[in-house]
């Protein structure tokens, strides 16, 4: 591992458990949106967990997963605020995007860097759901890793539609 600081995947270790727990609860529950998006106290349910997530996540200093939970806790703002209009396409991306987050914490703790550019493609499409503007590797400070397409490879679940990521869900 390059540079990665020891209290990141220390401080990981301590509250792994619990952000895996918060980020199924708040996929449980949009789920539970996407099935009946007149619903909208799930998402209400849903938005004090990421929230939550987050800022544990900011603490630790893993700005990668934090920018994921930071996306997906806007576009499910977003969501109980009727701002987004396509709401199943939203609701598949926050599942997405809850379901990569801790995928990618079991990438940085087994002794890889914070690399956010490997989640840049889930990040703009959180972006592009909500119109805003899109991220790049060169715009904003993430290092380019040496082979990103074996780290790309180790990231499980992306492009799933909802239906299936329910079922991985409920298989889980």
């Amino acid at each position: 591992m390059k540079g990665q600081n020891s209290f990141n995947l220390n401080s990981l270790a301590w509250v792994k458990h619990e952000i895996t727990v918060s980020l199924d609860e708040a996929r449980e529950e949009v789920l539970a949106y996407a099935e009946n998006t007149a619903e909208t106290e799930h998402l209400y349910e849903a938005l004090p967990r990421i929230k939550d997530v987050y800022g544990t996540l900011e603490v630790a200093d893993l700005s990668g997963a934090a920018m994921l939970a930071k996306e997906s806790l806007a576009v499910v703002g977003g969501l109980a605020e009727g701002s987004i209009r396509n709401t199943e396409e939203a609701s598949r991306l926050v599942v997405r995007a809850l379901i990569q987050l801790p995928d990618y914490l079991d990438f940085v703790q087994s002794n890889h860097e914070d690399e956010p550019v490997v989640l840049v493609s889930i990040l703009n499409d959180l972006k592009a759901i909500r119109n805003k503007e899109f991220i790049s590797s060169d715009i904003i400070d993430i290092p380019v890793p040496e082979n990103d397409e074996a780290m790309l490879a180790e990231q499980r679940h992306s492009g799933e539609s909802l239906q299936s990521l329910a079922h991985l869900t409920q298989h889980a």
